[in-house]
């Protein structure tokens, strides 16, 4: 039940928020307060647990307050007028008639400056309200998705990782050379150029950073690949000798010696394995029949590889993605292209 009466507050507009402690105006145990402003443009109320009533000022005017105990005898409610303005009054309650309109009424003391209440943890730090008042309104702040991000800029120009190997090709035939495993940096640009387009022609390439070449006529033509970003550029040169058949392929017993061309096939190869465990790369299918030996270069420290013959045996040492190269070769030249690997 009720104790008492509450009496009304009277707070400047630019003041603090008033505390008030519920528990000696009610009786009994209370198991929840709540509490109303009729007009919360001008007080704005909450409570904070266990029995602290918290009035903030808003703007001039009054404001009736409501408090509200529940137990489990029922409910019991208390109200009390907010003033809010921009200098004190007598905010008490008469106890008693007003004296005769004959009799000249006593001079009113200045009511005493109302304490500020002392906050929980002994800071000067406004209190919030938050329990009874409405939520705050939600972070609009999008995130942007992971692909919007911008991409990376090139610190440095572009470099050369290697040297691009000679190529052979037949009249008529063509043939892919992926540079790219040759050069380092980040690279927003290629550019091919050919020496003596009489000899080998450059054809439209399937992407950035491959030449295709037409083999025209017989003979040996020079070409230069230049890799380039906006610090600057790098290039390198290789040959490409054309011929005018095909070579052959000669078996031996017990061995293979091969004189034929040395092409990519396919796509560049990709392998997944799980942390400590192997799996094998079968190198042979990523070329054309005339490699003869194979081997691995520019293995990482996360992954290890050993090849026996065309088999390249690949191990997880630490998660992340790797790139190494293979290599494929005959009696005449070389050839290779990136394998990617993803330890899980």
């Amino acid at each position: 039940m009720a104790v008492g009466v509450m009496a009304d507050l009277e707070v400047a507009v630019d003041g603090y928020a008033h505390a008030v402690f519920l528990q000696e105006f009610f009786s009994g145990p209370v198991t929840d307060y709540s509490v109303t402003s009729s007009d919360t443009a001008v007080a704005a109320v909450g409570v904070r647990a266990p029995d602290m009533l918290l009035v903030a000022p808003v703007s001039n005017g009054s404001a009736s307050i409501t408090v509200t105990a529940t137990g489990p005898g029922g409910t019991a409610t208390q109200t009390f007028l907010a003033r809010v303005g921009a200098g004190p009054e007598q905010v008490d309650r008469p106890t008693s008639s007003p004296a005769p309109a004959t009799v000249p009424p006593a001079p009113t003391p200045e009511p005493e400056p109302e304490p500020e209440p002392e906050l929980p943890d002994g800071s000067d730090e406004l209190l919030p309200i938050e329990d009874d008042l409405p939520p705050r309104p939600p972070d609009t702040a999008e995130t942007l998705p992971a692909d919007s991000l911008e991409p990376l800029e090139a610190t440095e120009a572009p470099t050369l990782a290697d040297q691009v190997p000679a190529q052979t090709v037949a009249v008529g035939a063509t043939i892919t050379v992926d540079v790219r495993p040759h050069f380092g940096g980040i690279i927003d640009g290629w550019t091919v150029e050919i020496s003596d387009t009489a000899v080998a022609a450059i054809e439209p390439s399937p992407g950035a950073g491959r030449a295709v070449l037409r083999g025209v006529a017989t003979g040996t033509a020079t070409v230069t690949v230049t890799a380039a970003n906006n610090l600057g550029e790098v290039a390198q040169a290789f040959n490409v000798t054309v011929t005018e058949q095909p070579p052959t392929t000669t078996t031996t017993q017990g061995s293979e010696a091969s004189t034929g061309i040395l092409v990519l096939e396919g796509e560049n190869p990709s392998v997944r394995v799980d942390l400590g465990q192997s799996t094998t790369l079968e190198m042979s299918r990523h070329f054309s029949s005339a490699a003869t030996s194979f081997s691995v270069r520019s293995v990482p420290a996360g992954v290890n590889v050993t090849v026996s013959g065309s088999v390249a045996t690949i191990t997880g040492v630490a998660r992340g993605d790797y790139t190494i190269t293979l290599v494929a070769s005959n009696t005449n030249a070389s050839i290779e292209r990136p394998a990617r690997i993803r330890v899980d």
